[in-house]
């Protein structure tokens, strides 16, 4: 499934990366491959290394927090 090119998240990659992580996640994907296929995109718009790390972070327990409110 590409959500990128999904127009419900308006080109928006933070909506488009939470989206994948819930999907991934549901699916029986592995956090850690999760955290990886995030950080496989350019996030150097987020800040530095740290903030970056902290971004992939949130993002995953987002999502697994979505998960465990289903």
């Amino acid at each position: 499934m590409d959500f990128r090119v999904d127009p419900k998240y308006g080109s928006d990659n933070t909506r488009i990366a939470l989206a994948f992580a819930i999907y991934a996640i549901s699916h029986g994907a592995d956090p850690g491959a999760v955290s990886a296929a995030i950080r496989s995109r350019d996030l150097s718009h987020k800040g530095t290394e740290k903030r970056q790390e902290q971004y992939v972070e949130r993002t995953l327990a987002k999502a697994l927090g979505a998960m465990r409110s289903r």
